[in-house]
């Protein structure tokens, strides 16, 4: 089993090159290109968030990524030591609402389930570990 990671400090000027290593290590794992674009689209928002609101403003922490994968299956873990946030407990929010009755938020999370095959969340020795899970048809 081939394993990429990276691990940057949790902060806008590094998202760049963190998207960058998304796409790179997705492509040299021969993710099928659907696939491929679901798990980068559903990362872009996990780490995204993690940026935005793991840690207080005042606080610097860092993000880590690794992405590996086993037979037709890709895993990609997001790591912080932020604020402990759960989002596969955040409700799923009510799409059928008109916009201005919507509330803020939410949409995102909506997304990444929408995205990959599973998405779990734990906490272990103080880190939030975020797993997204793609799997695809074995071609013969």
């Amino acid at each position: 089993m081939n394993v990429l990671s990276l691990e940057k400090e949790a902060c806008g000027d590094n998202l760049k090159e963190l998207f960058a290593f998304v796409e790179q290590a997705l492509t040299s794992l021969n993710t099928p290109a659907s696939d491929r674009d679901k798990m980068m689209m559903a990362l872009d928002e996990a780490l995204t968030n993690v940026v935005l609101y793991a840690y207080p403003e005042n606080q610097r922490g860092t993000v880590g990524i690794r992405i590996c994968r086993n037979d037709n299956t890709i895993t990609a873990e997001v790591v912080d030591h932020g604020k402990p946030f759960d989002p596969t407990a955040h409700p799923a929010p009510d799409i059928t609402l008109p916009i201005e009755q919507r509330p803020i938020g939410g949409l995102g999370i909506h997304l990444m389930r929408n995205l990959v095959t599973s998405l779990r969340y734990y906490q272990k020795k103080g880190e939030n570990r975020l797993v997204l899970t793609t799997s695809w048809e074995k071609t013969i």
